[in-house]
């Protein structure tokens, strides 16, 4: 687990549009396991976190800030995981991914 300092310097860092949805993660009880900088060539910076973030809390699509993203990985070579993107800055918050779907 990434100390408290390390994640006050980790979330200075982190890309104002995916700032407050960081908050809701925290404030939602989350807990961040992992920082990866950088997260691959193409992910300069990557928060991890330990359970599934909350992509809406009432099937409602939440309001993003203007170029986030949702994306979700399955492929089972990496983590299976979802997060939010900044594709400004490349940043990402990640997670479990809440269900894999199966391939047939």
């Amino acid at each position: 687990m990434v100390t408290s300092v390390n994640m006050d310097a980790c979330s200075q860092k982190l890309s104002p549009d995916l700032r407050a949805l960081y908050e809701d993660a925290l404030a939602t009880g989350n807990v961040v396991v992992r920082v990866d900088e950088p997260a691959g060539t193409l992910c300069p910076l990557a928060i991890v976190f330990g359970k599934p973030l909350i992509r809406s809390a009432d099937g409602t699509p939440r309001a993003l800030p203007p170029g986030v993203r949702w994306w979700e990985n399955d492929d089972s070579h990496y983590e299976i995981q979802a997060g939010w993107q900044s594709e400004t800055s490349r940043h990402i918050l990640a997670a479990p991914l809440s269900s894999v779907p199966r391939r047939l």
